[in-house]
């Protein structure tokens, strides 16, 4: 059976390494990021070096005043010429998932 290492990358800088375990559900995942509705955080805000992982946070995160900016993840830059946000990033906390090689 596949084992898998959670990591979580808090809003207030600080990681927590989870305990090896088996895939985590969405509802397990509900209480660990303290929120109703996941996302998949696309890979283009991973730090460099993340490898092939998924990344989930809160999808309504930006309606939660108490979270910022997440730290460790990157913040890209937007077009205002093209209508966009001059940056885009990702709040709150984080909770990346990698199938577990052993070697951690």
């Amino acid at each position: 059976m596949k084992q898998y290492l959670y990591t979580l990358y808090k809003q207030d800088g600080t990681i927590e390494v989870l305990p090896i375990s088996k895939k985590k559900s969405f509802n397990e995942m509900y209480k660990i990021l303290n929120c109703e509705t996941i996302e998949v955080i696309p890979s283009a805000y991973y730090p460099d070096g993340f490898g092939n992982v998924t990344v989930y946070g809160d999808e309504e995160g930006r309606f939660n005043s108490n979270n910022k900016r997440n730290p460790h993840f990157k913040v890209l830059k937007g077009s205002p010429k093209l209508g966009e946000l001059p940056e885009w990033d990702t709040v709150g906390d984080l909770l990346k998932e990698e199938v577990y090689k052993g070697n951690k």
